[in-house]
């Protein structure tokens, strides 16, 4: 797997999405990229996962444009029979797919198909792709991740601006997969920092 294919997904995503929807999986892409670099450590993905983490980051919302309540599903549809796309082995894609077609509430029913193994690989790519969803469906446009940190219990992030209660109860929702399979409860604490800028 040549994992400079990212380039091929980024085009294909700008190309099937407006510029809000598009600016969103950016936002999602580099907040994924933050927690994945923050919580390596504890995550210990491969560089297979970062692939899919980020493809399906730049792609799961590519769907709005068929149906925005359906798009999950749609946006599977899109990333398995596009053309542009054909360049991402199938197994890859098919990955990709199921992982975008679970970043809401419902884990899509192709990952029950998966081997064991490979079910708690991408089950771990859902459980950041839907955090990182939530902090870029922020209202605060200028929020960003500072810091994670992992304790005994908990993992902390760090964010330089304040959720409105809205993003604060998607995010802790968004969460749930996450603390289940890490065992761990998530906290956010803000840090005003850019008050200070």
């Amino acid at each position: 797997m040549r994992f400079e294919n990212i380039h091929e997904i980024l085009t294909f995503s700008r190309n099937n999405s407006s510029l809000v929807n598009y600016n969103h999986m950016m936002r999602v892409k580099e907040f994924s990229r933050r927690i994945i670099e923050e919580l390596q450590e504890l995550l210990e993905f491969t560089k297979e996962q970062e692939f899919i983490l980020f493809s399906s980051a730049a792609l799961h919302d590519i769907g709005k444009c068929l149906d925005k309540k359906e798009h999950p599903k749609y946006s599977r549809e899109m990333i398995l029979t596009s053309p542009e796309l054909m360049i991402i082995p199938p197994r890859i894609k098919k990955l990709i797919g199921i992982a975008v077609e679970s970043h809401r509430k419902t884990i899509s029913e192709e990952m029950w198909t998966l081997e064991k193994k490979e079910q708690e690989a991408i089950l771990k790519v859902v459980s950041i792709l839907r955090i990182a969803d939530a902090l870029g469906k922020s209202e605060n446009k200028r929020l960003e991740l500072l810091d994670c940190e992992v304790t005994e219990d908990n993992i902390v992030i760090i964010l330089d601006a304040s959720l409105i209660d809205k993003d604060y109860a998607s995010l802790k929702k968004k969460a749930r997969l996450f603390e289940e399979i890490y065992n761990k409860k998530l906290i956010v604490i803000y840090k005003l920092s850019y008050l200070l800028r």
